[in-house]
């Protein structure tokens, strides 16, 4: 998986959802959820640390740190 190609979907998506929502809208599904690209895990983690960087309370630096530990997968022993 391209990490930075999917947090651009990531970000765009809801950049779209956002906007339609604003705009009073129907709910948007970003195709990211709606075609379940990309695995399981970078959606979960997506959603809940992206977010704040599109807010502002977050820095990019901070957003990518966190989504890099996030789909880290402890090796088995």
């Amino acid at each position: 998986m391209d990490l930075v190609h999917a947090v651009h979907f990531f970000i765009s998506g809801e950049a779209v959802r956002r906007a339609f929502a604003r705009a009073g809208e129907p709910p948007y599904t970003p195709y990211l959820y709606a075609l379940k690209l990309f695995p399981d895990q970078f959606r979960e983690a997506a959603a809940r640390i992206w977010p704040a960087y599109m807010d502002g309370t977050r820095t990019l630096e901070q957003a990518a740190a966190e989504t890099a530990r996030a789909l880290v997968t402890p090796e088995k022993e």
